[in-house]
């Protein structure tokens, strides 16, 4: 890595730094910019997406063969971080079915099934 390249990279590393305090202060600037207008139709689709989150993070956990309750909690921390820090006001956090495929393809490689 030549000077010049290094000076770059480390001008860039505290550019990004300098923008952290905006990204953790992003859940209050949305508050504050929010549009009430939108309040019930945002409540109705959080109700819908947190009845479906419920019975996908339970059966995500029991395959990860964790308690069901740890399921729930990562569902519902996931859910708020996603919609305080997320990228996009569309965007789905938690467990859904291919992700729960996934797991299982990565556990059966490490435990067969005659093992308890």
């Amino acid at each position: 890595m030549t000077v010049s390249a290094g000076r770059k990279a480390a001008s860039s590393v505290v550019a990004g730094l300098s923008h952290l305090p905006y990204y953790f202060l992003q859940p209050v600037r949305l508050f504050r910019l929010y549009d009430r207008r939108h309040l019930r139709a945002d409540l109705i689709a959080g109700l819908t997406v947190g009845l479906i989150l419920v019975p996908q993070s339970i059966a995500v956990a029991l395959l990860a063969e964790l308690p069901a309750t740890m399921g729930l909690y990562t569902a519902i921390v996931g859910a708020i971080i996603g919609a305080l820090w997320g990228s996009s006001n569309q965007m789905h956090t938690g467990p859904t079915a291919p992700m729960s495929l996934l797991i299982f393809s990565v556990l059966v490689t490490i435990v067969s099934p005659d093992r308890p």
